[in-house]
């Protein structure tokens, strides 16, 4: 398992993100194109703002996550700045952090969706 510590233009780049692996190694890979695993999915934290792309409206709303309950099928609830809110997995999701919580500033991260580059350097993965 290692970190995703860099990330360049995926648009630019063939192999845009860094892993530092925990033996000292490094890779530059894509892992739009690789299998991974987000190794902790307690780092989204109440109160954190987001933005959810909407495959459909080809369009990503800001929001804030106002609850979590793990006990839920879909655990994350986002109110939008727009004034609607759903109940949602962003796990499944396509989202980026936009602001997280003070006491939640070491837990950055964006989760990958099937089809494009959502990751944000400091990402734990396997």
């Amino acid at each position: 398992s290692g970190t995703l510590d860099k990330i360049y233009d995926v648009n630019k780049n063939s192999k845009p993100h860094r892993i530092q692996y925990d033996d000292g190694d490094s890779e530059w890979t894509n892992l739009c194109q690789r299998t991974w695993v987000l190794k902790s999915k307690d780092q989204l934290k109440a109160d954190t703002r987001v933005e959810v792309w909407w495959p459909v409206e080809k369009k990503s709303y800001a929001g804030t996550l106002t609850e979590i309950d793990a006990s839920k099928i879909l655990p994350h609830n986002v109110e939008y700045d727009d004034g609607g809110s759903e109940w949602t997995d962003l796990y499944h999701r396509r989202f980026e952090i936009i602001e997280i919580p003070k006491e939640s500033s070491s837990m950055i991260s964006r989760v990958q969706p099937s089809s494009d580059d959502g990751l944000i350097a400091n990402t734990r993965v396997i």
